[in-house]
């Protein structure tokens, strides 16, 4: 076995080694005045269309408009968290619908820990 080719084999190893970027969080606001539109980017903060990887949250605080209307064939999330103890969300959308990417969907209150 040659050594002298060893630190080269383990530099062009690490060369290649990728790393998956943490996922993005956004927190439902409904501050859009837009009857509650999931892809009203000035419903989330931070602003913006959630998509396939983006963790979405739905807290009490802020929560403008609690009934979420799908406006679009396709609507992306990665995880799911409603946690709200003093608002009920509701999701409508008109059919066909695909919710893309949705890998957990947890309930959980103010008082308690989360549920699926």
């Amino acid at each position: 076995m040659h050594r002298k080719g060893v630190p080269l084999a383990i530099g062009l190893c690490l060369l290649f080694i990728v790393t998956l970027p943490a996922a993005a969080q956004q927190s439902w606001t409904g501050a859009a005045a837009d009857g509650g539109n999931w892809n009203g980017a000035a419903n989330w903060s931070p602003s913006g269309i959630p998509d396939a990887t983006t963790d979405l949250f739905f807290g009490d605080s802020g929560a403008a408009a609690p009934a979420i209307s799908i406006k679009a064939f396709l609507a992306n999330a990665h995880f799911l968290t409603f946690n709200s103890g003093a608002v009920n969300y509701s999701l409508t959308a008109t059919p066909p619908l695909t919710l893309s990417g949705v890998t957990a969907i947890t309930c959980g209150s103010s008082s308690g820990g989360p549920r699926q």
